[in-house]
């Protein structure tokens, strides 16, 4: 979305016109009104805008907009009122000014401005309509809201308006402007009459203009506005009502010559001495006004040029706008719309009663259809308030009180308007909503009704639903207490299916009535069942406990007497018998559990009591044999706790063999088996001491517990075995893990350098290391074989360890070995890199001097430059080596540029006696050649001799070269290329002159054959000064007599002879003109 800086911002001065947004560009005032929907036409915006364009009378165009900026569009006048053309002209209301007014919110006050035409009463409206101190700045005398004229021609037809805000901020003003009394260019002059009637019908405020000063003619008009009013009938219609309208009527002075006030009128309104026609007519007019206006008001304006006219404008509009009250009626204030409602009704009665007006029915039409929106509106807000009985309401009863909420909100809305039709309005209001009301309590009453049958059907449903879901009396069966609280439950479903059912139902008394009712009757039919079942349920226990007495009896004269220890076959057949029994019992119960799932419970809780009472008899039996097995299980305890003795015996005796020393010492695995042996033979003698117990459970079961104790006592002295011989491996390897420890330590400070085979071999203790183990461990060596063994294993690990760190040892000293010849070797290959990058490149290029030489040679810098640089490096031998090869290296270096210098000064000796020779050569060759510029054109046997020239040249250079040593291979060549470079020059040279001397004498040549055009006759005359001018012209050409060569002569015969060639043509040309002249001259003749 785009914000508010992105546009600029139009709105209207006028409540209901919505603001628009535009963009920052050029619009017309047309533009500007065709987007705001007005139907005024747009004058101007305020703030005024920077760039704007103005037509040929200088009024505003059209605005360049500024984005961010919010402006105010000013409307013109609209037009209000205007006559329709025909033979009576009567009045209508026009739609731009119905429009301007439907926009405007009450209250609303009518100033109605009459008069004179081209008195400045459209220029007065205009002054008063500029309400703002930034549209008066404006203006600038051409924002004008209505239209203004400045000749002799009336600009106002009709009647156009203007609406302003009030200065007090509450309303609006509206500014009419009538068409003048004595416009010549009307087509009826009842139009200002039927304006004037128009106007006291509605204005609150009649401002009747003069133009000057004020003369008889003011008076007379002042009555024949007057006689407009008089047009306005007050009666009402009822003794209630009554006609509360009177206009105020003011007269100004526009461009006042003289003082104007109240005293002047006063005089003025006297009457006149006389009897005269003329004087009675006079006093009537004065006794009129004087009669009719008892507060009469009189203002003036300066000129427009005065300077106090803004002061007196400014005044003036505090003045008419204060005084004018607000169009009001019988207690309403009208709205703008209302207001055109008038004026269109005005309007249409004038025309209707050919000018007589009755504003108080037009008004009471405005009230009535005021009051009727008003009651209209309270009604549609009744209906809305009344909720829709679609269903039963309960609360129905309560919106009662909505209608005299309703009559109340009417009479707020209307508590100042004062006319009859309120009360005529009211009671119609009243009647309408109390049976809207009525109607609504109607349909409810219906829908009661409706639900009431409604329910009663779904309860005799549920009753007979209830009863076809209960058993029949007299009970065949006794019911299940489930089945009796399902009964129940089904009583609490058939409410709830009752209250589900009725859910949709709206009227809850009937339905807490109804749903009453049917607890009650179901309620009813479940109490009889349960008597039924009481009587029941007592007559099928009486026939059950009967059977129970004789099995019961039957079955203990059948138990076996138990004075001992017996097997548990015995007890077990008992219990059998009791199944049996059980069983039997069962089947003569069995008709009577057939009857019913109750007699069938009950049955099985009996029978399972019957049972109770079998196992209870059964358990003493066995409780008794218990205690007999329990007196042989203590006896068989006794015998355990004496072979676990014997046991604890062997076990202490196995220890004390192992005590030779504090700690013991170590069983081997053959005395291990012996005790476990002897442990073993325990077994036997508790069967042995146990054959005579009966109960062989219990000697089982001891014989087991001892079987364990046995196992375990086994168990743990080979447990403390294990653990000795941990022990006795911990402190071994303690011992080992401490001469490892120990070695280590000796090399970590003695690796942060390098260090010689000498160096290494004293560091090497691994022997001492060993002995030193050995004579820790040699106490524990002789307490066994076992302590020998561990010690011997523990050994030779500790051997293998310090063989692995003599040997990680050994590598990190060979690993810091290469890394220091590696980094010698870096060190000595960048220094030999920057040797080779300081050294000039070989072979040199010219030859050095000595002291080039030496500064080239630095040996020493470079050396000092690696000790440096590897003087962290603690392998030394490496460090030397790649030194003494670095020396060797830069040396070798060195030595062959002295040797490349040396051979390079012998051979540029060499090279530069050859250069001599040559150059000598070169000089004398130059002043055999011609010199530039050249005189004349050479001929290719010049260029043959200078080719001779330069070979005996090359003949003598050989002969000067041959006692030089090592001349150079390119001496000869050299100077051959020079040799030629100077006789090519020459050729380019002697080419030139030969082009430029060509194109100069063909160019001398075609003058004069050009000039043969003009010879005229004398023939022989021009031919032999064409040929002494072309001489003379070759001549300067060719630069003089001693400048001409062999090339130059040819060349400027040639051209002579080109020249007396085109003579001759032009010659033969004339001769055979002349002939055939001569040839019509005689044909001539002859004729």
């Amino acid at each position: 979305m785009a914000s508010f800086g992105e546009f600029a911002t139009v709105r209207c001065e006028l409540p209901k016109v919505a603001e628009v947004r535009c963009g920052g560009q050029r619009y017309t005032l047309d533009d500007l009104r065709t987007l705001l929907g007005v139907k005024a036409p747009v004058i101007g915006v305020v703030p005024l805008p920077r760039i704007v364009e103005k037509d040929d009378e200088g009024r505003l165009a059209s605005v360049v907009l500024e984005v961010g900026t919010q402006y105010t569009a000013i409307l013109g006048s609209a037009p209000l009122i205007r006559f329709r053309d025909g033979a009576h002209c009567w009045p209508e209301v026009r739609k731009e000014g119905e429009w301007l007014l439907g926009v405007v919110e009450a209250p609303i006050h009518v100033i109605v401005f009459t008069g004179k035409s081209r008195c400045g009463k459209s220029t007065t409206c205009s002054r008063l309509g500029r309400h703002t101190e930034e549209e008066a700045e404006l203006s600038n005398d051409t924002l004008d809201r209505f239209s203004v004229g400045h000749d002799g021609e009336p600009v106002t037809s009709g009647a156009d308006v203007v609406v302003v805000p009030h200065p007090s901020g509450r309303g609006s003003v509206l500014l009419m402007d009538c068409e003048g009394s004595d416009n010549a260019m009307t087509h009826n002059s009842s139009h200002y009459r039927a304006l004037a009637t128009i106007a006291f019908a509605v204005a609150s405020k009649v401002v009747h203009c003069e133009f000057g000063q004020i003369s008889e003619s003011t008076l007379t008009d002042l009555c024949a506005t007057i006689a407009a009013k008089k047009m306005i009938k007050t009666t009402v219609s009822s003794d209630e009502d009554k006609w509360d309208h009177c206009s105020d009527l003011s007269l100004l002075v526009i461009a006042a010559r003289f003082a104007c006030n109240l005293q002047t009128m006063e005089k003025m309104l006297k009457e006149v001495p006389g009897t005269s026609r003329e004087s009675r007519e006079r006093n009537d007019v004065r006794r009129v006004l004087a009669d009719e206006f008892k507060d009469f008001s009189m203002k003036s304006l300066p000129d427009l040029a005065n300077d106090t006219y803004p002061n007196s404008m400014a005044d003036l509009r505090t003045s008419l706008m204060g005084e004018a009250s607000a169009v009001k009626r019988c207690g309403l204030e009208l709205s703008g719309e209302q207001v055109a409602d008038v004026f269109k009704r005005l309007c249409k009665e004038l025309s209707d009663s050919e000018g007589v007006v009755e504003p108080y029915s037009i008004y009471t039409c405005v009230i009535r259809n005021h009051l009727q929106a008003l009651a209209k509106e309270v009604r549609e807000r009744f209906k809305q308030c009344l909720p829709p009985v679609e269903r039963y309401r309960e609360d129905l009863d309560d919106h009662e009180k909505d209608v005299a909420g309703a009559l109340e909100d009417f009479d707020q809305k209307t508590r100042e308007i004062e006319s009859s039709e309120k009360e005529v309005c009211r009671q119609e209001l009243a009647v309408e909503l109390n049976g809207l009301f009525n109607a609504l309590l109607e349909k409810n009453k219906e829908l009661r009704s409706t639900e009431e049958r409604a329910a009663s059907m779904i309860s005799l449903a549920l009753q007979d639903s209830f009863s076809r879901q209960l058993p029949r009396l007299p009970l065949t069966r006794s019911m299940l207490t489930e089945e009796l609280e399902r009964f129940d439950s089904l009583v609490h479903q058939q409410v709830a299916a009752f209250d589900a059912q009725c859910a949709r139902l709206y009227c809850s008394e009937v339905v807490r009535c109804t749903g009453k009712e049917l607890k009650e009757k179901v309620q009813t039919m479940c109490s009889r069942v349960r008597e039924a079942d009481g009587a029941r349920r007592i007559q099928v226990e009486a026939e059950i406990e009967d059977v129970l007495k004789a099995r019961e009896k039957k079955f203990l004269n059948t138990l076996p007497q138990v004075e001992c220890y017996v097997n548990d076959h015995v007890l077990d057949t008992v219990e059998r018998d009791c199944i049996q029994v059980v069983h039997a019992l069962a089947a003569d119960l069995a008709h009577i559990s057939e009857k019913g799932a109750w007699e069938e419970q009950k049955t099985k809780r009996r029978i399972s009591d019957f049972t109770v009472t079998l196992e209870t008899n059964v358990k003493q039996l066995r409780d008794r044999n218990e205690a007999f097995a329990r007196r042989d299980s203590e006896m068989c305890v006794s015998i355990e706790e004496e072979m676990v003795a014997k046991a604890e015996l062997i076990v202490a005796e196995a220890q004390a063999r192992s005590s030779t020393s504090p700690e013991g010492r170590i069983l081997s695995e053959k005395e291990l088996e012996a005790a476990a042996f002897s442990l073993q033979a325990l077994c036997n003698e508790y069967e042995v001491g146990t054959g005579d117990v009966a109960c062989k459970h219990a000697v089982l079961a001891r014989g087991k517990a001892l079987v364990s104790t046995i196992c375990r006592t086994t168990q743990d002295l080979r447990d403390a075995n294990a653990d000795l011989v941990h022990r006795v491996q911990e402190e071994v390897h303690a011992a080992r893990d401490r001469e490892a420890s120990s070695f280590r330590s000796k090399f970590p400070e003695a690796l942060q350098g390098w260090m010689s085979s000498e160096e290494m071999n004293m560091l090497d203790t691994r022997e001492a290391s060993l002995g030193a183990f050995d004579a820790t461990v040699e106490l524990i060596r002789y307490r066994g074989p076992a302590e020998k063994q561990i010690c011997g294993d523990a050994r030779g690990v500790l051997r293998n360890l310090l063989d692995e760190l003599w040997k990680s040892v050994r590598d990190a000293l060979d690993s810091q070995e290469q890394k220091d010849r590696a980094e010698a070797v870096s060190v000595a290959s960048r220094l030999l890199t920057e040797a080779k990058s300081k050294l000039p490149p070989m072979p040199l290029e010219k030859s050095l001097e000595i002291e080039q030489l030496r500064c080239f040679d630095r040996r020493e810098t470079w050396l000092q430059t690696y000790d440096s640089m590897t003087a962290n490096l603690p392998c030394r031998p490496a460090v030397q080596a790649e030194r003494s090869q670095l020396v060797e290296r830069t040396s070798d270096m060195i030595s062959k540029l002295f040797l490349d210098n040396e051979e390079k000064r012998r051979v540029e000796s060499c090279v530069k006696a050859v250069h001599d020779i040559a150059d000598k050569l070169l000089t004398s060759f130059k002043a055999e050649v011609p010199s530039l510029p050249l005189r004349t054109v050479l001929s290719p046997m010049d260029f043959s001799a200078l080719d001779t020239v330069m070979e005996s040249f090359m003949r003598r250079f050989s002969e000067d070269t041959k006692d030089v040593q090592c001349p150079p291979a390119d001496g000869l060549q050299r100077l051959k290329d020079a040799m030629l470079h100077q006789v090519e020059v020459v050729r380019c040279a002697s080419q030139e002159r030969e082009q430029s001397l060509t194109k100069s004498l063909r160019g001398a040549a075609d003058a004069q054959i050009s000039a043969l055009g003009a010879m005229g006759t004398d023939v022989w005359n021009a031919f032999s000064k064409a040929r002494a001018s072309f001489s003379d012209d070759a001549a300067t050409i060719v630069g003089g007599e001693g400048a001409c060569g062999a090339w130059e002569t040819e060349r400027v015969a040639a051209e002579r002879r080109r020249v007396e060639q085109r003579v001759e043509l032009v010659l033969q040309d004339l001769v055979a003109k002349r002939n055939r002249r001569w040839a019509f001259v005689r044909r001539g003749f002859a004729a």
